[in-house]
């Protein structure tokens, strides 16, 4: 099998396992947060935090990797989410609110280093695979639309208190995550590579594609804070997630495709 392909394979696994254990927790922290607090206008701290985790860590994430190496970068990044997979289950137990919106964070810190999966697809793929290396790492997301949820639902009841079972799956399956990605071989960077030229932050940002996708983002926003809405509505897991993430993949796959077609008709 050629190097490039089985890269590909292993973050394509990678996504579809960390991305089950993200919509797991997606879809269960506002139930269990709501559980937890006393001030029920608490309840969303723990979701809102997993995004700004991600947030926050998305540059120090790419910066780690520049200077180790994807495949350290990636398994650091999984020791986060464990991390943060153990306090949510153990707060859970001890039904500790501010515990459990820390686990939430360092799970949301790990959401930082597994959005680079396919990014690192396109360094390690052939120009002609290149499309197909990126849809083949999202399409492990849309797996993970329908194993999260079910996951959830198994580990609502799974020990005696509710989702503290559903939490040690999450913790398991990253668990997997970090052995599938210790088997990736993508060379680090030389140091002409890292000390080529760079863009500033600023003129990134300036692009039109930059704004139409952060316009895009608030509508995606809110679809999340009505899925959210609903979970507290009805008090329990809601497989009205399986939506939102499926259709969250399928679009960057789609988008990919779309790409893909675009190219051959003007050639």
């Amino acid at each position: 099998m050629r190097a490039d392909k089985k890269n590909v394979y292993i973050l394509s696994t990678a996504q579809m396992l960390f991305s089950s254990g993200r919509s797991l927790l997606l879809a269960t922290s506002p139930v269990v947060a709501y559980a937890m607090a006393e001030d029920k206008a608490l309840a969303t701290v723990p979701t809102s935090l997993i995004v700004i985790g991600t947030a926050l860590a998305t540059i120090p994430a790419a910066m780690l990797m520049r200077r180790i190496g994807r495949r350290l970068g990636f398994v650091a990044g999984t020791v986060v989410g464990l991390i943060g997979g153990v306090t949510c289950a153990v707060a859970t137990a001890r039904e500790d609110l501010w515990l459990f919106a820390l686990g939430a964070f360092l799970f949301g810190a790990f959401s930082a280093f597994a959005q680079l999966f396919r990014f690192a697809a396109t360094d390690v793929a052939q120009p002609d695979y290149r499309s197909r290396a990126i849809s083949l790492v999202l399409a492990g997301g849309v797996i993970a639309a329908f194993v999260g949820p079910e996951m959830a639902k198994l580990g609502q009841h799974l020990l005696s208190t509710p989702f503290v079972g559903g939490y040690w799956l999450m913790v398991g399956i990253t668990v997997l995550t970090g052995i599938v990605l210790v088997a990736l071989d993508i060379p680090r960077q030389t140091r002409a590579e890292r000390d080529g030229p760079k863009r500033p932050l600023r003129v990134v940002m300036a692009q039109p594609v930059f704004i139409a996708q952060r316009i895009c983002a608030v509508g995606f926003d809110h679809h999340r804070v009505t899925t959210v809405a609903r979970n507290f509505v009805f008090g329990e897991v809601r497989m009205d997630r399986l939506g939102h993430i499926t259709k969250e993949f399928a679009d960057r796959i789609g988008g990919v495709a779309g790409q893909r077609l675009g190219c051959r008709q003007r050639g």
